[in-house]
């Protein structure tokens, strides 16, 4: 199986407002989201994967780039257009896919996120696995 394009075009980063625990969560672990009323949502603008990328199960590692930088770029530089109020947040990273039909629902994964503990001001995270 395989991710194309299409589905990295709806990778959603989410920032929790509430944590239940204040220690740090690898960014492949399992994310805890409580439910969606709990989350700010910030959809960033992606800069990796552009597109036409796919993505295999089982392949070693993935990363992923957001966000709006200063200009020149500098990969330390974090993100220019995150909301004040989110500044502080960890960030989920959940696959989803849009229906021509349901044009409301993304159809994201909430079970099982690729990535999700990491600070949403590093502008990018890597992961390890898509199952």
């Amino acid at each position: 199986m395989s991710f194309t394009a299409l589905f990295s075009l709806f990778l959603v980063l989410i920032a929790q407002l509430r944590l239940v625990s204040s220690s740090p969560i690898q960014a492949n672990a399992q994310a805890v989201v409580l439910s969606r009323e709990e989350l700010e949502v910030w959809s960033p603008s992606i800069i990796y994967p552009k597109g036409g990328e796919v993505w295999q199960v089982g392949q070693t590692v993935y990363n992923m780039t957001w966000g709006k930088h200063p200009y020149p770029y500098r990969p330390w530089d974090e993100p220019i257009d995150i909301p004040y109020q989110a500044r502080n947040n960890t960030g989920v990273i959940m696959l989803g896919y849009l229906d021509g039909n349901d044009t409301e629902n993304e159809h994201l994964d909430w079970q099982k996120p690729v990535a999700s503990g990491f600070p949403i001001t590093d502008g990018f995270v890597r992961f390890h696995h898509l199952a």
